[in-house]
């Protein structure tokens, strides 16, 4: 796989975005795609929005689980993080999600709390949260 990671285009990606997390696009959406040059085919995305002062809410849509081995999360958390400023990300995740609570952990997210009921009746939604400083995706910065 060549994966060219670029910015999110609303008009063009966001039909693909809407057939695989059901999301709202909201004034401040942006984020990076993930293109398989070699098939010319979107095999990943990390939306972004309610962009805070020092936090940001991500979501990761991934149809090809071998794009997150081509640097596109490093690229993701390198944005968020170094060109945006941010401090902290944060994720929502139902709790029947097992795949993405698995790569959420995984990336190092940790659980912070609980919203009762919140995705439907009797599953709750898990707020995650990533900062700056425990985020093994960014490069060691040497200091002189």
């Amino acid at each position: 796989m060549k994966l060219e990671i670029r910015p999110f285009i609303g008009e063009y990606d966001w039909g693909w975005v809407k057939q695989h997390i059901g999301v709202l696009r909201v004034e401040d959406t942006c984020g990076l795609m993930g293109i398989d040059s070699e098939k010319n085919e979107t095999v990943t995305a990390c939306i972004m929005d309610n962009w805070l002062n020092r936090c940001v809410q991500l979501q990761f849509v991934c149809t090809n689980s071998m794009a997150l081995r081509h640097g596109f999360i490093e690229a993701c958390f390198d944005f968020v993080f170094n060109e945006q400023g941010m401090n902290s990300a944060y994720a929502m995740i139902a709790e029947n999600n097992e795949a993405s609570l698995k790569v959420a952990k995984h990336m190092g997210f940790v659980e912070k709390t609980r919203l009762t009921d919140a995705y439907d009746d009797g599953i709750d939604f898990i707020l995650f949260e990533m900062l700056r400083k425990d985020c093994k995706y960014l490069p060691v910065r040497e200091v002189a």
